[in-house]
């Protein structure tokens, strides 16, 4: 993009300062405007916020700013081997995805559990497939009615795979984190948490 026609129309002072920073202001606004309003690119920039499309335009830039979106997803607790069909009385989330970086917050308060889950537990539902690059995990700021294993006291979420699903691991002092399996679940089981993976 050539800036210089649009250096050649920067206002000229009025001498009055109040007049010359409102001048700019404008004048700046427009330029951007102009400048950004690009298909596949931000899609609109004003003086209070900025736009990106609503499918992202990935750029390979390490240094760009590609994508952003705010949104709700559903989380559900399922077995590995046989998911089975909880009920909730809520099962809400929201996210947030900056670039690669997604910022995810969830409830989960169950009322029924489905006798025929079987395997692990994972939450599944996720708004956005994880990397796989690197594998990480997220702590779970608050969890009741789980059956866990003697000497385990408190849960984390853990993606081991490329996907939309992340198992719940127990952990405990001294003892070595193992996946929850389904048997733990109960039907008044809930959990409250939040944090990052990258995609």
């Amino acid at each position: 993009m050539n800036f210089l026609p649009w250096a050649q129309r920067i206002p000229a002072s009025t001498g009055d300062t109040a007049k010359d920073l409102e001048a700019l202001k404008v004048f700046l606004s427009d330029a951007f405007r102009g400048v950004v309003n690009t298909p596949g690119r931000f899609s609109t920039i004003t003086t209070s916020w900025v736009r990106f499309p609503a499918t992202q335009d990935a750029s390979s830039n390490a240094n760009t700013l590609d994508d952003y979106e705010e949104g709700t997803w559903t989380p559900t607790i399922a077995g590995s081997g046989t998911a089975g069909t909880q009920t909730y009385s809520a099962n809400t989330g929201r996210y947030t995805k900056i670039g690669r970086l997604v910022m995810v917050e969830a409830t989960i308060v169950m009322t029924a559990a489905d006798v025929a889950t079987a395997g692990n537990l994972e939450i599944r539902g996720f708004p956005f497939s994880e990397g796989g690059g690197a594998i990480g995990g997220m702590g779970i700021g608050y969890h009741s009615n789980f059956n866990l294993t003697a000497g385990y006291t408190q849960l984390g979420v853990f993606f081991n795979a490329t996907g939309t699903a992340a198992n719940i691991l127990e952990s405990g002092d001294n003892v070595a984190a193992q996946f929850l399996a389904a048997a733990s679940l109960n039907n008044t089981s809930s959990v409250l948490f939040g944090g990052c993976y990258s995609v």
